[in-house]
């Protein structure tokens, strides 16, 4: 798949078999999970950061990542998200945790995993954007 562009929001859009990611206008990258992921491999987390190195044109970039019900990570792909090369173009990561189960998982997953990015779960979309807005970086 390629990447388009949207000249009406200044947004860049990929469209992947497995997810979508849209750079935002404001410069935050937001993951969307197609609906037939429900495990997430090594070789899916790798194209994610690839991806965002792509749309981000090789800067770190602020990521929203929309969780959905019923998906895990194996745990090759687990160690690669908590690894340098996994976050070598994430300045941030913000998660969409919206219910008590994926919270306790997600906790769960921060409290015992060494992140080398800044983490935080938020119950809403909103919420973890106006977090993620600290990262931005100015535009030259």
């Amino acid at each position: 798949m390629t990447i388009s562009e949207n000249n009406k929001t200044s947004q860049k859009i990929y469209r992947g078999e497995h997810f979508t990611m849209i750079l935002h206008s404001i410069g935050i990258i937001e993951l969307i999970w197609t609906e037939t992921v429900h495990e997430v491999t090594l070789k899916i987390m790798e194209d994610v950061a690839n991806k965002v190195g792509e749309l981000g044109e090789g800067k770190r970039m602020p990521v929203f990542v929309a969780t959905k019900p019923f998906m895990s990570l194996t745990d090759e792909a687990r160690k690669f998200v908590a690894s340098d090369e996994g976050q070598r173009y994430t300045m941030a990561n913000a998660t969409l945790v919206d219910n008590l189960g994926k919270r306790i998982l997600y906790n769960f997953f921060i409290k015992f995993t060494k992140m080398p990015t800044p983490i935080k779960a938020f119950k809403t979309r909103e919420d973890a954007f106006e977090w993620l807005e600290q990262f931005i970086e100015p535009r030259t």
